[in-house]
């Protein structure tokens, strides 16, 4: 299975992140629209990542494009969230799951209002 294989499938004729979720709105898991390519190999947000200190594998999973202009991601077992403005990456703490992460979005919360930190910061 390819890296991209393993993080999308196909919805309705749309490439989407392969996630188990919906994401809230305005959210979307399109993968173009959330630049998706840009997660793989030396991608510009794979590469900002990595540069944070996060070497596992990157799964994008939603992102909001027009207003807060952030993706959601996994690495490993933990979830981050990626400005697209600031080219910032941020661990979140809590809402520590992603149904919680997708019901606090949905429910009006902003990501600034996680709880947030660096991934080179201990916990």
């Amino acid at each position: 299975m390819s890296a991209l294989e393993d993080i999308t499938k196909h919805e309705n004729g749309r490439l989407v992140t392969n996630i188990d979720v919906q994401p809230p709105f305005p959210w979307t898991n399109d993968f173009e629209e959330i630049n998706g390519f840009d997660w793989l190999g030396n991608g510009a947000a794979a590469m900002d990542v990595q540069m944070a200190g996060i070497n596992d594998k990157l799964k994008p999973l939603f992102g909001d494009m027009n207003g807060e202009q952030k993706v959601i991601f996994q690495a490993g077992n933990s979830y981050y969230v990626y400005d697209l403005q600031g080219r910032d990456v941020l661990q979140i703490e809590a809402p520590s799951d992603l149904e919680s992460i997708v019901s606090a979005l949905e429910s009006g919360s902003s990501v600034d209002s996680f709880q947030l930190r660096s991934p080179n910061s201990s916990a």
